[in-house]
């Protein structure tokens, strides 16, 4: 019986471990949004030429151009938000359930 509540314990470390990860994971995601949707709207805004990084440079590029490709990046950090979003949930759920398994135990 000591041996299984190691083993629950352990578990329960690791799904922890995993939640702060993702939980991490999920700051990164959101601030990467915000300079997104923050980039957009200079760009809408942006009267005159419209640049672009390009290592260390700046790149002139076509305003319709750059904002297409921040609408893209845009959704990919969306659908990646709510990726991690449903990975934190079935950690969660997984975590309730180990501490449930270790109340019965």
């Amino acid at each position: 019986m000591p041996e299984e509540n190691q083993k629950l314990a352990r578990r329960a470390q690791n799904l922890q471990r995993q939640m702060q990860t993702l939980q991490t994971q999920e700051r990164s995601v959101e601030m990467q949004l915000q300079q997104t949707k923050q980039a957009i709207k200079e760009v809408e805004n942006a009267e005159g030429s419209v640049y672009k990084a390009a290592g260390n440079v700046l790149v002139e590029k076509d305003k319709e151009e750059i904002k297409k490709e921040l609408e893209e990046r845009k959704e990919q950090m969306e659908s990646q938000k709510e990726e991690v979003k449903n990975r934190k949930e079935r950690t969660q759920q997984k975590i309730e359930e180990m501490q449930s398994e270790q109340k019965a135990a």
